[in-house]
């Protein structure tokens, strides 16, 4: 049995001594009290002996649960350095699915350290700040899930569509160029506000484009394929938009579409192609 088990199992037994210290000492001065009994007189010690285990068990009980909180704090530390892969630029489905199943994990670990210091901090009257740092890393954690969840699911390109198609600017699609930025990783948002367009939609599209030195030829460099939803569509990609020999066009390919030798390609632009 670990050290602090036995400290609180103790307490427990020596808070049961003075009940039953209580019971014997009413029933031995009722029993003294009867039979005038000049044994009466070691009684008054009995009181001693009460306050004497009570003040032990309360002080046991204490330093159980501060030895608790101290273990939830090197849990809550150890839990914080714990770092996750959140580009998900890259993510298949199953990949995201089992960030959000580590993330979701993590959260009740984080939650359930809040219960317990919540419950120690009634009888210590400790452990405010922990919480605090608990409840800190509790929220971001959501912001992850939720931030996860906001991103539309990766699929592969259907090759049927993307060998050979026309393209066309489209209106339907509302959409500004991410600013410069020195990230990595920038996130390309567009509104699909149709509902009976999102729902003809068989997938979105972004394709990247490099000039070649002669400027008279361009090489495909990225091109990936997503599930469209309605309303807000976020995607996450490599930052390509800081190069002036990029071009890049986002937009959505139609499922009757799919029948055509050479579908249309319903797209906007960034860069200088």
């Amino acid at each position: 049995m670990h050290r602090v088990d036995l400290t609180f199992v103790l307490a427990i037994i020596s808070l049961l001594v003075t009940v039953v210290t209580v019971f014997l000492n009413t029933a031995l001065f009722r029993f003294e009290k009867r039979k005038k009994s000049d044994r009466s007189s070691t009684i008054k010690y009995i009181p001693l002996l009460l306050v004497g285990f009570t003040l032990s068990a309360v002080l046991m009980i204490n330093e159980y649960y501060q030895t608790q909180t101290a273990k939830e704090q090197a849990l809550l530390l150890t839990l914080k350095k714990r770092k996750f892969d959140l580009d998900t630029s890259s993510f298949t489905s199953k990949e995201k699915l089992l960030l959000l199943d580590s993330l979701s994990i993590y959260k009740d670990k984080l939650s359930e350290i809040i219960n317990r210091l919540e419950k120690q901090k009634r009888i210590t009257g400790k452990g405010n700040g922990t919480i605090a740092q608990a409840q800190v890393v509790l929220n971001k954690t959501d912001e992850q899930i939720a931030d996860v969840e906001s991103y539309n699911e990766i699929i592969a390109v259907p090759q049927n569509y993307t060998n050979e198609y026309m393209a066309v600017r489209s209106s339907e699609i509302e959409f500004e160029c991410p600013p410069k930025s020195s990230s990595n990783y920038v996130d390309v948002n567009l509104n699909l506000h149709n509902k009976k367009l999102v729902s003809s939609i068989r997938f979105i599209y972004v394709s990247v484009t490099e000039k070649t030195k002669e400027q008279n030829h361009e090489n495909l460099i990225f091109q990936q394929a997503y599930l469209a939803k309605l309303g807000l569509n976020k995607i996450r990609m490599k930052n390509y938009f800081n190069n002036s020999n990029i071009g890049i066009q986002i937009g959505y390919f139609i499922k009757n579409d799919s029948v055509k030798k050479a579908p249309t390609f319903h797209f906007v632009s960034c860069g200088n192609l």
